[in-house]
């Protein structure tokens, strides 16, 4: 695994101390004093905040932060809400830090929010739109169209991206909505990207702290500018990942109001910042939320905010991430110094072609024998290609000349005899060498970095003694993989084969077929409902009788959600008025699946 399920690595908090002195209780207690430091002692109520205790939720205020993936993320996460929603935990959370494609629900759900819609018209709503919208698809419609708001006044990928995030998702909405209007749960709402600059993280952030600066401490940007922000750009720069797509510059590619940038913003980024995916920084936002943690914590004075910290993250385990080709026996094929000498032969063939072809043409014209339809068919297409392949061979040889010397600019201790060594590789050998050298590189831009980053992360927040007794990672793969020893804790094959399904969706911004939103679906739900059980099962001990009653009433609630995954695993999908498809119309499994499944 990429990173140790978390539940064994970091998070064994052995339940040995009596119930009543857990931090899930004291929460209560602090929950209760927040309340009357908020009414009574504060002379001000910051703007969204709501002076409404608090005291019947099981684990007080939550933080939840969505990871990046595409589709994949955006459909378990969508699943994680939807189990949230279904316990009546969704109101609790009060922080929302998200990246990439975890940031397409992310808004999605916070405008929701905004327009009072019911969750569970958010939720056919979305789903819909995602089984419906290929978003790459409708990008490369646009590629090359006229953009004169863009830096570049055309559309390029990702400008052509975030136009087609403003067309299907969100409908011109720009961050103002988000500060305006009736309050809702979400108090600091994180989009996260990464600028290019400074290769530090870029949030688009909405707090309740006023000291909160969207950007970064490098190029911070005002709250008013930020309000004029078209959620479809912020969204894109978020998911805007290196390699797929070019930089989003901002603010030269932003759909501006009046199609301007600010004033302020024109003052503040003189030199354009090129802003790309904020998984590259931090795939799991969790350094943005422990931020947001920390200013909430500073704001009401509140050490023991929040109640319980989910980081919903749909990093696949470990996989082949750099495949070696299998070694050759007795090397086959042409040398370099036999194609060269070859290349030679065929540029001198063509040059003789040319005088030929030439000279027959010359003699036609003498004796009044040309036809000028004809002949320019016969003759002067000839003529021109093999004009063209000896110089397009000698400015071949001229560039590769260039490279040598700078070759040997770099490297200076190798001399002519030394990279002629290189005329002893064939073809298939030198091919090798660039593609383990092209695999090695993407292997450690792609996943040998990012996943060290998603360690150091995670250490953060596991080595934060804040959050002790508070921290649920939500892995995507932690169902079908589940290590629990407890019987009834283990997962049914038939969920496991579902869940095994979804882990290993591609990261891409489409579905091949509505199963995969299926599975994605179910799988966020059952993952969550294990690793909250599993949260308390460590927190508090293995005998419910000694729970507070709020936990107590979760545990019972959730232990029989569970129970009905293993037998029937669309069961919530199904009391959300989502049919699953039928049999014949699922694409194949994969073999090991298929074998569970029966």
């Amino acid at each position: 695994m990429i990173f140790v399920n978390a539940r064994m690595t970091f998070t064994r908090e052995k339940a040995q101390q009596p119930a009543c002195t857990h931090s899930c209780v004291k929460n209560f207690a602090y929950i209760g004093v927040l309340a009357t430091f908020r009414q009574t002692i504060l002379p001000f109520k910051p703007a969204n905040m709501s002076s409404t205790p608090r005291t019947t939720a099981p684990f007080g205020p939550i933080a939840l932060t969505f990871s990046g993936g595409g589709y994949r993320a955006a459909a378990f996460h969508l699943g994680s809400l939807s189990y949230l929603h279904h316990l009546g935990l969704l109101t609790d959370v009060e922080i929302l830090s998200t990246v990439s494609g975890g940031s397409i629900v992310g808004a999605a759900y916070a405008l929701s929010l905004k327009a009072d819609e019911a969750f569970e018209d958010f939720f056919h709503r979305f789903s819909g739109i995602m089984l419906k919208a290929n978003l790459i698809s409708g990008a490369l419609n646009k590629l090359g169209q006229p953009a004169p708001h863009t830096y570049a006044a055309y559309h390029n990928l990702i400008t052509a991206l975030a136009a087609t995030y403003d067309e299907e998702l969100f409908h011109g909405a720009r961050m103002n909505v988000l500060y305006e209007g009736e309050d809702i749960h979400l108090k600091e709402i994180i989009f996260n990207a990464v600028e290019f600059k400074t290769g530090v993280a870029f949030r688009f952030l909405k707090s309740e702290d006023d000291q909160a600066i969207p950007g970064n401490h490098f190029h911070p940007i005002t709250t008013e500018a930020l309000k004029q922000c078209r959620i479809a750009d912020v969204v894109a720069a978020s998911s805007c990942f290196p390699g797929m797509f070019e930089p989003l510059i901002f603010p030269n590619d932003f759909h501006w109001p009046q199609a301007e940038v600010p004033l302020a913003l024109q003052q503040k980024c003189e030199d354009p910042l090129p802003l790309m995916d904020g998984g590259i920084y931090d795939n799991q936002g969790i350094e943005s939320a422990m931020l947001a943690i920390r200013r909430q914590q500073k704001l009401w004075h509140a050490p023991d905010y929040p109640g319980l910290v989910i980081v919903s993250d749909t990093d696949q385990p470990n996989q082949n991430i750099c495949s070696v080709p299998p070694p050759e026996k007795k090397p086959k094929g042409l040398k370099i110094r036999e194609l060269r000498w070859l290349t030679y032969a065929f540029g001198a063939l063509s040059s003789l072609s040319f005088v030929f072809l030439l000279l027959q043409l010359m003699q036609r014209i003498r004796h009044d024998q040309i036809n000028w339809l004809g002949d320019s068919l016969a003759f002067l297409l000839p003529l021109l290609l093999t004009a063209l392949i000896p110089f397009g061979l000698v400015w071949m040889f001229r560039k590769i000349k260039v490279l040598k010397k700078l070759a040997r600019t770099q490297v200076p201790q190798l001399d002519e005899d030394d990279w002629k060594s290189f005329n002893k590789l064939t073809i298939e050998q030198l091919l090798d060498m660039f593609d383990l050298r092209i695999n090695s590189l993407l292997a450690m831009s792609s996943e040998v970095f990012l996943r060290q980053v998603r360690r150091l992360m995670y250490r953060d927040l596991y080595e934060d003694q804040t959050f002790k007794g508070k921290r649920v990672s939500n892995m995507i793969f932690e169902t079908h993989a589940n290590p629990s020893t407890i019987p009834w804790l283990k997962s049914s094959p038939k969920l496991q084969a579902i869940t095994e399904a979804a882990t290993y969706m591609p990261t891409t911004l489409w579905f091949h077929h509505p199963r995969e939103l299926e599975h994605l679906l179910i799988s966020g739900q059952a993952t969550l409902c294990l690793n909250l059980l599993d949260r308390i099962l460590l927190s508090h001990g293995d005998d419910p009788t000694q729970y507070p009653p709020a936990i107590r009433n979760l545990f019972e609630q959730a232990k029989a959600d569970w129970a009905r995954f293993q037998t029937d695993p669309h069961w919530l999908l199904k009391d959300m008025g989502m049919q699953p498809l039928p049999a014949d119309e699922a694409p194949p499994l994969p073999e090991p699946q298929l074998q569970q499944l029966v």
